[in-house]
């Protein structure tokens, strides 16, 4: 255990140390004049603006090390994304994805709309499966597209029609591949929708419904934490705020998240590259585990 620590801890302080050298080079010819280098006051206040950034960085990758050992791993698992939009996947489940693939998961994607909102939906359609691969997606998206299940703010989704979707593409999965074509864990939205989003909303009520009527057996949900306002841009800072209850998935590498949400050509407007640079989703997910009945008591009798 000590040494996966120290090898997250250095993995880090990788990140850590360019960004370090690049900053002093620059910053210091010009503190020099600045500062009164004979005034302890003013080099005890330009000590801390200096240092507080990399303690708190350092804070923060000590916090990943530590929550990654203590938490479980999931591994050899199918594991189902069900979203509400194409470009979904790149702006909110990122750290996720990358997470499961790294445990050897085989990873699919169910998108209950196209996107059609402004008529771009085949476009986005397209954009979809290019982000799916540049990924690691299993297989290409599955992408729906009902009437009755359209992009908007203002449509309502009726939350047995989302499960039935659900049912069917796993149903459909097992029935052509066989047992080890049946999905294990479903990902989605909880109650809040992350950004509130009725669609995102609708499909947590699908979900429920689903999980209510007991309509797949042996399966477990993992719902994304949607956090309060002044959480969700503070970026990988976030992670100082994380509760022990939950599951959580980390990556570091904003650059590569942008590239990904670059996929989605028609929708990278200004707030969205804003989003994916200090949004603690690029960063962080947190996710409530659902299980079913009969594998939760069994679970609990294992406890």
């Amino acid at each position: 255990m000590e040494k996966e620590l120290q090898k997250s801890l250095s993995r880090g302080m990788d990140v850590i140390e360019p960004f370090l050298k690049g900053f002093g080079d620059f910053v210091t010819p010009y503190m020099t004049k600045l500062v009164s280098w004979g005034d302890p006051v003013t080099v005890i206040i330009t000590l801390f603006i200096l240092l507080s950034p990399i303690a708190l960085m350092y804070i923060c990758f000590t916090r990943i090390a530590f929550v990654k050992l203590s938490q479980m791993s999931v591994k050899g698992k199918n594991i189902l994304y069900v979203i509400a939009h194409p470009d979904d996947e790149a702006m909110f489940f990122q750290p996720s994805i990358l997470e499961f693939l790294s445990q050897g998961n085989k990873l699919y994607l169910l998108c209950l709309s196209n996107g059609n909102f402004e008529g771009l939906g085949r476009e986005r359609e397209k954009e979809l499966e290019k982000s799916c691969a540049r990924l690691g997606f299993t297989e290409p998206p599955m992408i729906i597209d009902d009437p009755e299940l359209q992009d908007g703010m203002d449509v309502k989704w009726a939350p047995g029609l989302i499960a039935d979707y659900v049912v069917k593409h796993c149903k459909q999965r097992e029935s052509l591949d066989g047992e080890s074509a049946k999905i294990d864990i479903i990902v989605t939205f909880d109650e809040g929708g992350v950004s509130g989003h009725p669609n995102h909303i609708a499909i947590f009520e699908g979900i429920s419904h689903l999980m209510k009527h007991k309509l797949l057996a042996d399966i477990e949900i993992f719902t994304l934490t949607t956090v309060m306002l002044f959480r969700k841009y503070i970026a990988i800072a976030d992670v100082n705020f994380i509760f022990a209850d939950e599951w959580q998935a980390f990556r570091l590498n904003f650059i590569e998240a942008y590239m990904t949400l670059a996929e989605h050509a028609t929708q990278l407007v200004w707030f969205r590259k804003l989003f994916i640079v200090f949004s603690r989703y690029t960063y962080v997910n947190s996710f409530t585990r659902y299980i079913s009945t009969d594998k939760a008591r069994s679970q609990r009798e294992a406890d």
